[in-house]
């Protein structure tokens, strides 16, 4: 039997992803397209699920948001919703939304992606095996992003961790009076700190691959890095690839990725060099839908190859039906476990 569907929206009514921040999906839309498949759909805003009997086979749909407080207030109501019923995207999803560092060990330990790298706070904690790109936890495009090539380059990065006056004349102070371990204790706590990760360097690329999926429908936008630079992200030298411009081991990998983060859309930034392929970054809940709204058609892998399907996407309806595809998929599991 199936369950209660609950899309929820910002307590103001906002379900995002639609691109600029003042920019909303219709949850309503969206209801009305699975109720057309035979589910049982209700609207609801976030701040109403704790007061909701939420059953197992029931299901939350909902959004995030990329301000801090707000994206900390979803994550209090979804994982209290996750311990009744099913939450979608996954925690696990909410966990990597802005938050690099997460990624980094959740890749890690689940065996996502090719590239080695650390999650640290700490400048001194900064690794040593040149060179690596650092990355701040959060910030979008290439913000927070510098390549530190060899020992000394660190000094860039010192913005990040700075300490104010005030607390290094209070770190003076504590330092008479404390013994040497209290003080041990008390410095690391007041320090300079910055949420960082490091990512291992991968030479020789000229761009990467902004993919986003949207069930079966992977969008494809191509970025060059920018003269002088490394980094493809912001760079601005975007093209759409075609149906023969891009090698099908970039989408088999960008296909894997997908269904190991088990999500019904996301958006995966792919490196590739030689044979090799590389996952930098990924978001799962909410990111822009630039590639998507601007691109000529999709990739779909169909009988046991990749065609292109030339056309225009509606990103509405490609959310409505990346969720009624994921609903399916896992109903079809659930039958035949």
């Amino acid at each position: 039997m199936k369950g209660n569907i609950y899309i929820a929206t910002l307590p103001n009514g906002f379900f995002g992803s639609a691109g600029a921040s003042w920019k909303s999906l219709s949850a309503d839309d969206i209801a009305i397209d699975l109720r057309g498949e035979g589910y049982n759909v209700q609207v609801v805003s976030i701040s109403d699920l704790p007061d909701i009997d939420l059953k197992a086979n029931d299901t939350v749909f909902y959004t995030s948001s990329d301000d801090e407080s707000i994206r900390a207030y979803v994550k209090d109501h979804i994982y209290l919703a996750s311990k009744f019923c099913r939450v979608i995207p996954s925690f696990d999803a909410l966990m990597a939304h802005e938050n690099k560092g997460f990624q980094a060990i959740f890749r890690k330990k689940m065996g996502l992606g090719d590239l080695s790298g650390t999650y640290f706070f700490h400048l001194e904690d900064a690794p040593v095996n040149y060179p690596y790109v650092y990355k701040t936890s959060t910030g979008a495009g290439s913000s927070g992003v510098e390549l530190i090539k060899k020992k000394g380059d660190e000094k860039k990065l010192s913005k990040n961790f700075r300490v104010g006056l005030y607390r290094r004349l209070a770190i003076f102070l504590r330092k008479m009076k404390l013994s040497l371990s209290e003080f041990a204790i008390y410095q690391y706590r007041h320090k300079g700190k910055c949420l960082s990760v490091s990512q291992e360097f991968v030479p020789g690329l000229d761009g990467d691959y902004k993919i986003l999926v949207f069930g079966n429908r992977f969008y494809v936008l191509l970025r060059k890095v920018a003269n002088n630079s490394f980094k493809a992200s912001g760079s601005g030298n975007f093209s759409f690839p075609g149906e023969k411009d891009v090698d099908s081991s970039v989408l088999d990998y960008a296909k894997d990725v997908f269904f190991k983060l088990d999500v019904p859309y996301a958006s995966l930034d792919v490196a590739h060099s030689e044979s090799q392929n590389y996952l930098i970054e990924y978001q799962a809940t909410n990111f822009g839908p630039y590639t998507l709204l601007n691109s000529n058609g999709y990739f779909v892998f169909k009988g046991g190859r990749w065609g292109f399907v030339e056309g225009k996407s509606d990103l509405q309806k490609s959310f409505s039906m990346a969720m009624i595809d994921y609903l399916e998929r896992k109903n079809v599991k659930s039958d035949q476990a």
